[in-house]
């Protein structure tokens, strides 16, 4: 076994070989770009809006959701909209019950 290589679990692992200077130096393929809070839009976050991962932005001047996000809003309004529905007379039967049961 050489210097180069290393053994892990007994498999034997190669050292990765090193980058030439040129490419490690040439920048990173992010089509991001850095910006002050100041100069957002809403059009920098347009390219997340057919993500399927829900993503909320929020500053002072203006707050991104993406149609994940909403749709992840709108479904739990529904659920806790039926869950109000469907528990609404419940709390009136145990007030009945327990008032019946005081005398």
């Amino acid at each position: 076994m050489s210097m180069e290589e290393s053994l892990v679990f007994g498999a034997i692992r190669r050292e990765p070989e090193p980058e030439p200077e040129s490419e490690s130096n040439s920048g990173s393929n992010w089509d991001w770009e850095l910006k002050p809070l100041e100069d957002l839009t809403l059009s920098d976050f347009s390219s997340l809006e057919d993500d399927i991962s829900p993503f909320l932005f929020s500053c002072p001047r203006f707050e991104y959701k993406n149609k994940a996000q909403r749709e992840k809003e709108a479904a739990s309004k529904r659920a806790l909209d039926e869950y109000l529905e469907s528990s609404r007379n419940l709390t009136v039967r145990v007030s009945l019950s327990l008032s019946l049961l005081c005398y």
